[in-house]
């Protein structure tokens, strides 16, 4: 995620997230205002827009400010992923193009991930990525002209990890050298690690509990105590109450509190800022929240404007925030949105799950972009799969079965080891069938077969909460 480490005191950030998305014919259609990169002067009053993505873009964006020529003047960096063939640009904060490349290769078409930071200690900024989710957890150093820097990259976890990565640079334990710190999910578990420039494993990694989660923890890191060192901040990814937690580089827990109400579940942008003189956590409500941007104390006790809103109230499109030192010499606020889709019945709960019964086939959207889809059996006519909007409400990997219509009934019963059961109503499930390969036919009692290999896919893919929609 954004965040950015050089040997200046002031530490800058930027984001840049869009998104044009269409699903089932839903073109995406937003206000020119909800299209901008807006930038707020130190009272908290619009400075200044900036139009940065394409009118007919349909991907999704990350960002961070990269200080490349030395001078203490930030130039935007972002990612532009969901694409066929994902690149990042480096803007002025004119909007002028400086450069551009592509850090991963033909094949990964996922979002990527941004940071920057100062590594070899010349004054300028190397900037870092990392795949988001379907890719590899490979992070790569790359200099203003897209070139690889001090190696050809390194994985920060088993290289079938296909969660994703959250990525930031800070001195987290002030010996004036930057270090990377992860964010990624493993053994449903959110993992931090520290990493040298050379993917040197630094430090013991700070292991975090997750009720589930669409995606890592957000991660930045700013020395909010003024003691030398960069704390990790990190706020929750998609699928989590909002949470917000800093911890020290050895795992010693400073603060926990909630950003927003504890039922909103669509994650929380974060990041460490010295803004006119002072430090602060700020936030951004992430997809499905309003455009609602906080800030905060070390204490969690909300600083500034508390009713900061950037845009309509009504978009629910997901913020992305942080603080930069551009050409006018003062600190702004930068906010951009991280989707322009409508939220949609489709789009609300950032992952959705359709099962078309007419089609036999289930479909998967990401914050309404279609994932994947594959055949399915649903209930047997009788035995109908029950139609409506739902939620996943719990997940088994193995459950046992049964159900017992009458003594001898031709229908009844009784299986073991059932694999990967995703709950939506009631007794009514998701979950791989080992017994019949009839996918495209109703064939269950009322749940949804789906083959093995996809049921655990889907599984692995499907946090509680996700939203379920059957239909005719």
């Amino acid at each position: 995620m954004k965040s950015k480490f050089s040997n200046k005191n002031v530490i800058a950030a930027v984001f840049l997230i869009l998104i044009a998305v269409f699903c089932l014919g839903y073109k995406i259609n937003a206000e020119d205002s909800d299209k901008q990169v807006k930038f707020f002067n130190q009272n908290l009053d619009l400075a200044t827009e900036l139009e940065l993505i394409d009118p007919g873009f349909e991907g999704v964006m990350d960002f961070s400010t990269v200080d490349l020529g030395g001078d203490g003047v930030d130039e935007i960096v972002i990612s532009y992923g969901y694409l066929d063939y994902p690149e990042v640009k480096i803007f002025r904060y004119d909007g002028s193009l400086i450069n551009s490349f592509k850090p991963y290769p033909v094949g990964y078409e996922g979002r990527i991930n941004l940071s920057t930071g100062d590594f070899d200690n010349d004054g300028k900024d190397e900037i870092i990525t990392a795949p988001g989710e379907g890719g590899g957890p490979q992070v790569r150093i790359f200099d203003g002209y897209g070139e690889s820097k001090f190696n050809n990259g390194f994985f920060v976890a088993d290289e079938k990890n296909r969660r994703g990565v959250e990525v930031s640079v800070g001195d987290v334990n002030g010996d004036g050298q930057a270090e990377i710190i992860a964010s990624l999910l493993e053994d449903g578990k959110n993992i931090i690690r520290f990493f040298s420039y050379k993917g040197e494993a630094l430090f013991s990694e700070i292991v975090l509990e997750v009720e589930d989660a669409f995606e890592p923890m957000k991660v930045n890191s700013s020395d909010l105590n003024g003691d030398g060192k960069d704390e990790i901040v990190l706020g929750a990814g998609m699928g989590n109450k909002p949470l917000v937690k800093v911890f020290d580089y050895k795992g010693k827990e400073l603060a926990s509190f909630y950003a927003y109400g504890e039922n909103f579940l669509g994650g929380v942008d974060v990041d460490g800022v010295l803004f006119n003189g002072s430090r602060y956590i700020i936030t951004a409500a992430g997809f499905s929240g309003g455009p609602h941007v906080r800030f905060f104390d070390l204490n969690g006790e909300v600083q500034l404007d508390p009713k900061f809103f950037v845009y309509d109230k009504s978009f629910r499109g997901g913020l992305n925030v942080s603080v930069g030192h551009f050409n006018n010499g003062h600190d702004e606020v930068v906010v951009i949105p991280q989707t322009v889709s409508n939220v949609s019945e489709l789009t609300s709960s950032g992952k959705t799950i359709k099962v078309d019964i007419s089609d036999q086939r289930l479909y998967t959207y990401d914050r309404g972009k279609l994932k994947q889809t594959f055949l399915i059996s649903s209930g047997r006519y009788g035995y109908d799969t029950p139609l409506g909007t739902y939620t996943v409400s719990r997940k088994r990997a193995l459950v046992r079965m049964f159900w017992n219509y009458g003594e001898n009934h031709p229908e009844n019963y009784d299986l073991d080891n059932v694999p990967h059961v995703l709950y939506f109503n009631g007794p009514y499930t998701l979950h791989g069938a080992f017994w019949h390969n009839n996918w495209g036919k109703r064939m269950s009692h009322g749940c949804v077969n789906i083959s093995l290999p996809h049921a655990e896919w889907l599984y692995d893919w499907s946090p509680v909460g996700t939203k379920v929609i059957i239909q005719e």
